[in-house]
């Protein structure tokens, strides 16, 4: 759960090579809100090799810092969903359909993918040749 502007800073502006996905919910004051914090979230989330350059948040609109909603450009329904590459909102969805959320998650990390298919190729090429590197020298 994102909390303060610092936490939102660090965990979505400044990642650059993960899709961020925030949930924005207001689970006291929203029914749709708590079907998302206790289905939806639980399916999207699931560890898989399709969402292993995802991170995903949730920002709870009653226990937030106000400072959140300001640098997200205000929010005006919930449940949204935001997606965020390289610190940029690339998408936003609103509504609290569980196929059309995930469904929604699977075509923004398949436009990652493509956007960020070079730089994954090369982070893995580097990771390996300092792997064999490494066990050279062991």
């Amino acid at each position: 759960v994102l909390l303060r502007l610092d936490d939102l800073n660090k965990s979505v502006y400044e990642d650059e090579e993960n899709l961020v996905v925030i949930f924005v919910l207001a689970p006291t004051l929203c029914t749709f809100s708590n079907k998302i914090e206790t289905t939806v979230i639980r399916e999207a989330t699931q560890p898989m090799k399709a969402t292993e350059h995802a991170k995903f948040f949730r920002i709870h609109l009653e226990r937030c810092d106000v400072s959140i909603i300001d640098r997200l450009g205000g929010l005006s329904q919930t449940p949204s969903t935001l997606f965020f590459l390289k610190g940029q909102q690339v998408a936003t969805f609103v509504g609290s359909n569980t196929d059309k959320i995930v469904g929604s998650i699977r075509n923004e990390m398949v436009k990652r993918n493509e956007e960020m298919r070079e730089y994954d190729e090369a982070k893995e090429e580097a990771e390996r040749l300092a792997r064999e590197e490494q066990e050279e020298h062991e």
